[in-house]
């Protein structure tokens, strides 16, 4: 049995954070019902209110739960008395010195793990004689380590100075993460981010959503002058990131932060003002959802991912002899497409459906609709009110995305539930259940995220501009979310029907499955659920193609931003054509790593800029190369522009060594890989490349960025970067 979950007397060994405003009784209680362990958290709690939670929480589960103390709470003394006095028999302990408390709570019988963030700390804790050790990577929401070491780096330094039982924290919300981190020597995992956004978590619905909403690079560790704290990106967050750079003192800082900041966010739902403490994992989080189904999900997705490395070829994946996907395809005579891999080394099936519609076949005035339904496509169809719930009792998980050329929907579940995904995909696909209620619910929910990533967030217009500055007859003049809320907001039901209809059809749609089944089998049950919903006549696509632009175009605004910013993009390609491969490969070699040549040149070496960054849109039809950059303080944005327009000129002059460009393929190679050891992207991928001519494409994609040669990299480069081709946004801060 495992060590932590034998200590504990847990079935699995996932323990959820003690964060503070976020951890009651009703979401550590859920957490311990749902077989790992809950913890209360009381560094948010008077003591008497504590004891409220611990009753609540012994009367809503049988099953062991814990507190978590921070030691410098001015109450400690008073809260471990009621811990002692509640018969509480886990505690964790964190911002003080393990020494104090440790054996005195054994003496009471009370099992001890504290968190540290290095392994100094860890010594320290394991001289106290704590039971357990919590080791939290600087990825985690809430207050870090000055050291800023990742887990992935703390797990095994850790793990090297103490033969206790370790927990794993910080970044880990799925079932990868734990099995990465069991690797790494942990023997459970310590999650909170993915239980803030739980139904049972204390935190505001406003927080809540702020996680499911955020992206790559929406959190920042702020305050590291007083205690560092890791904080989605909000106009406190600004302010703070702002004043740091102006060299704000400790009092300063805390005179900027005063009291009651996370409760005013996190509990209350400031979202503008408040203290919204997350971790980084806040990106990979979509979907409130209960704690039961968090837990289960984790625990699937960490059981089938241990299936497949125990079932990997590890020479297949280092020689790269045998990495043909092998599908079968068939179409109904509705006109639906279906691919479907056979994968025989994971219990798990993935279900893809892709529609051939995104935002480019809006009407210029009635934007926004394909993203509109990617959320109307879960709130209901015809003979199924809840999409979530059959699909959730089947162990099931799906999600959607949108961009402007398709709409992608996917589950995964067991195996043997595979008709359930397939139920609810075909009946959705038959007619959604139009209401007006269902549209306004979706319609607040889009409003909402308009808002928060568009306009509210900084920077967050900057494909609301630029779109347009680039494009000026193709339909990728706006952004998947819509040119203006108002498009949105006027929607009507006969809107959304006729969108529906000519969009939404077999006929316009591609199925694609991955899973241990035989072939035979799956035409049965794709031809009983789909078999039977009618063709309809799908609306022609007639896109003007974007003339070649002759003029460099500019525009400059101003933002309440914390630093300037450039962004500037240039027109390229699109994914069919052969120089794709060439112009994805310059965007690596010109920004992919801390080896890449922008940021040892212009961040390490000569700092320029404090963030930049280069990469493709990768549009099906001709797209984008954007720049997107923050100059360092003191630089201009026509200085820090000039630098990166200098980094371009010497490419194209001096040219690209072989080692740089082999170790550019070897990257994509790698990448490629190892990503299609996952039954889920095997499906999406297969589903993708029939959209763009063949499914087979995916066995050749490795052979095309490998015939690429220096020579070609070159020349997309300066066919690419041309003056003229280009257009450059300026966010300035305003005075």
């Amino acid at each position: 049995m495992n060590r932590i979950c034998k200590l504990f007397n847990i079935q699995y060994p996932v323990i959820q954070g003690g964060m503070i405003w976020c951890s009651g009784w009703e979401l550590a209680s859920a957490v311990s019902n749902a077989g790992g362990l809950g913890l209360i958290g009381a560094g948010s709690m008077y003591p008497d209110v504590l004891k409220e939670h611990i009753q609540k929480a012994k009367k809503a589960t049988s099953k062991p739960f814990g507190v978590n103390v921070p030691l410098l709470y001015p109450q400690t003394e008073e809260i471990m008395k009621i811990i002692i006095e509640e018969g509480v028999k886990i505690v964790f302990t964190s911002a003080g010195n393990p020494k104090t408390w440790t054996k005195y709570l054994q003496e009471h019988g009370i099992k001890v793990a504290h968190v540290v963030a290095n392994s100094k700390f860890a010594k320290k804790a394991d001289a106290a004689g704590v039971d357990a050790i919590v080791a939290e990577g600087f990825e985690a929401g809430g207050h870090n380590g000055r050291e800023e070491t990742t887990t992935l780096v703390l797990m095994p330094l850790v793990r090297s100075v103490t033969a206790k039982p370790v927990i794993a924290a910080g970044g880990i919300a799925t079932g990868r993460a734990m099995l990465a981190a069991m690797v790494l020597g942990a023997d459970a995992v310590q999650i909170g981010s993915r239980f803030v956004a739980s139904e049972e978590a204390s935190a505001h619905l406003n927080f809540k959503k702020e996680i499911i909403e955020a992206n790559e690079g929406d959190t920042y560790l702020a305050l590291k002058k007083l205690v560092p704290v890791r904080l989605i990106k909000n106009k406190f967050c600004n302010e703070v990131t702002e004043a740091e750079i102006k060299g704000a003192n400790k009092d300063e800082l805390a005179k900027l932060l005063g009291k009651a900041r996370a409760k005013s966010g996190m509990f209350e739902g400031d979202t503008e003002n408040g203290e919204l403490e997350i971790g980084q994992v806040s990106a990979l989080i979509n979907k409130i959802k209960p704690a039961k189904n968090i837990i289960n999900d984790i625990i699937l997705e960490y059981r089938t991912a241990k299936e497949q490395i125990n079932h990997i070829r590890f020479t297949h994946q280092i020689q790269f002899l045998e990495r043909m996907i092998k599908f079968e395809k068939f179409t109904l005579q509705n006109g639906l497409r279906v691919i479907f891999h056979q994968d025989k080394d994971t219990p798990i099936a993935a279900v893809n459906m892709l529609y051939n519609v995104g935002a480019k076949d809006e009407h210029p005035d009635k934007t926004g609709f394909a993203h509109l339904f990617e959320h109307l496509m879960f709130g209901g169809s015809l003979n199924i009110p809840n999409y979530d719930k059959p699909l959730q009792e089947a162990g099931g998980s799906s999600n959607a995305f949108t961009n402007n050329d398709f709409t992608n929907y996917y589950e995964t579940l067991p195996k043997d539930n595979i008709e359930t995904a397939l139920w609810l995909e075909s009946d959705r696909m038959l007619s959604l259940a139009f209401t007006e209620k269902s549209l306004e619910v979706q319609r607040k929910v889009v409003i909402e995220e308009f808002k928060q990533n568009y306009l509210n967030r900084p920077y967050g217009d900057f494909w609301l501009l630029m779109r347009p500055l680039a494009y000026k007859v193709h339909p990728y003049r706006w952004a998947t979310i819509g040119k203006e809320i108002s498009h949105i907001e006027n929607a009507t039901i006969q809107d959304v029907k006729d969108f529906f209809f000519k969009h939404y059809a077999p006929n316009n749609a591609i199925l694609s499955i991955a899973g241990n089944f035989e072939f035979n089998y799956i035409k049965d049950i794709v031809e009983k659920w789909f078999g039977d919903i009618k063709k309809r006549e799908i609306t022609v696509r007639n896109i003007p193609s974007e003339p070649e632009q002759t003029e460099a175009k500019t525009l400059t605004v101003e933002r309440n931003i914390p630093v300037n910013a450039c962004y500037k993009t240039y027109h390229m390609c699109g994914r069919n054509d052969p120089d794709f491969y060439a112009s994805d490969l310059l965007s690596d070699i010109l920004s992919n790593g801390e080896s890449s040549r922008l940021f040892q040149n212009l961040i390490k070496k000569k700092p320029v800029f404090s963030t930049l960054d280069a990469y493709i849109s990768g549009s099906i039809d001709p797209g984008l190369f954007v720049f997107s950059g923050k100059p360092s303080e003191g630089i201009s944005l026509k200085e820090a522009e000039q630098n990166v327009m200098n980094e371009i000129e010497n490419l194209i002059k001096s040219g690209i060594t072989e080692r740089e460009l082999q170790k550019v393929k070897n990257k994509i190679e790698s990448k490629f890989v190892f990503s299609e050891t996952d039954v889920l992207n095997k499906a999406t991928d297969l589903g993708f490349y029939e959209l763009i001519g063949n499914a087979d494409k995916i066995n050749t994609e490795i052979d095309k960025y490998n015939e690429v040669s220096a020579e070609m990299i070159l020349k997309a480069a300066e066919n690419i970067f041309r003056q003229e081709n280009s257009n450059t946004i300026y966010y300035k801060t305003k005075k």
